[in-house]
């Protein structure tokens, strides 16, 4: 009896043959990605830095100037404190402010 039950189940759910997949693994070290992340910020910051001091020895050579503001300045509206009045019309305001 039980050879039969178990031939039934043989019957029923035949084994199936899985395949084996070839799976392959990059082991990477964290200290390696620290590494190679502090070796690119390196890099560019010597590129900064070069940029800034051949900009410099040509502003020092007077090859570049800064730029000047506009013909359109609120500087007729200075007070007698030297500081600028705010502007009372929105055509009157600056160009170009900062921030985000």
């Amino acid at each position: 009896m039980e050879e039969e039950k178990n031939l039934v189940k043989q019957e029923n759910h035949p084994v199936k043959k899985e395949k084996k997949e070839k799976v392959i693994t990059l082991k990477v070290n964290s200290n390696l990605i620290t590494i190679v992340a502090l070796f690119i910020l390196i890099i560019i910051s010597i590129a900064q830095a070069t940029q800034l001091n051949f900009l410099k020895n040509k502003i020092s050579a007077g090859e570049v100037q800064a730029a000047t503001t506009s013909a359109t300045t609120n500087s007729s509206k200075s007070t007698t404190s030297g500081t600028t009045s705010p502007a009372t019309n929105l055509n009157d305001l600056p160009d170009m402010v900062g921030g985000c």
